[in-house]
C-alpha cells in the first residue's frame, strides 16, 4: 500500500478521534434529516394520489438532456390529462435552473428548453423545482425501469407493482434518511 495513503487515512482516523472525544461547543455534528415527497400545499384533497407515470429509454450519454426530456414529458402528460395547479420537482439542479431562467440562445439544448418554457405558458399554474434523488424513490424507479426496457416512452396510468411499497415510503416520509 501506498506509504503516502496509509499516513492519509491515519491523519484522518485522528481528526475523527479528536472530534468525537471534543467537549468543545463548537463541534456540532449534523442532525439526520427527514428526505421525502410533500406536496406544496397539504390540504389539497388529492394528496397522494397516482396522478400518472411514465418510463423510457433514450440512447443518449448526456445526462442533462434526458432530465430536460423527463421534464417535458412530465409537463406534457400532466396539461393533456387536465391537470392545472402542478409541481415538477427533478433531481437535476442544473435542468430545474436552465428551466426557471431566462430562455438561453445558444445553449445545446435550447429548443428542449424553449418546448418546456412553451408549455409553463399555457393557462395553468406550475412550479419547478429541484428535490433530492431520495425525496421521491418512485420518480427513480422509474427511471431506472425505463433504461432496462427498450421502448422510447411509456405512459402509465396505474403504478407499476413493483412500485407498491415505494409509493407506502413516500406516502410515509421513510424513504430515505440523510445525515
Amino acid at each position: 500500500m501506498n506509504p503516502l495513503v496509509v499516513v492519509s487515512n491515519i491523519v484522518g482516523i485522528a481528526n475523527d478521534l479528536r472530534r468525537c472525544s471534543s467537549t468543545s461547543s463548537d463541534v456540532t455534528l449534523p442532525s439526520p434529516r427527514l428526505v421525502r415527497w410533500s406536496p406544496r400545499d397539504q390540504n389539497r384533497s388529492d394528496f397522494g394520489q397516482w396522478f400518472g407515470g411514465f418510463y423510457g429509454f433514450k440512447d443518449d450519454p448526456h445526462i442533462l438532456h434526458l432530465e430536460l426530456l423527463a421534464i417535458f414529458h412530465g409537463l406534457s402528460m400532466a396539461w393533456d390529462r387536465g391537470a392545472r395547479d402542478v409541481e415538477c420537482q427533478s433531481d437535476s439542479l442544473d435542468a430545474v435552473t436552465l428551466v426557471n431562467s431566462a430562455p438561453p440562445s445558444r445553449h445545446m439544448y435550447a429548443s428542449l428548453i424553449w418546448d418546456i418554457k412553451d408549455l409553463l405558458g399555457h393557462e395553468w399554474q406550475v412550479v419547478v423545482l429541484h428535490t433530492l434523488r431520495e425525496g421521491n424513490v418512485c420518480a427513480d424507479f422509474l427511471a431506472k425501469f425505463g433504461a432496462s426496457r427498450d421502448r422510447s416512452i411509456v405512459a402509465i396510468d396505474h403504478p407499476l407493482d413493483e412500485m407498491s411499497m415505494l409509493l407506502l415510503a413516500d406516502a410515509l416520509g421513510v424513504s430515505s434518511v440523510r445525515p
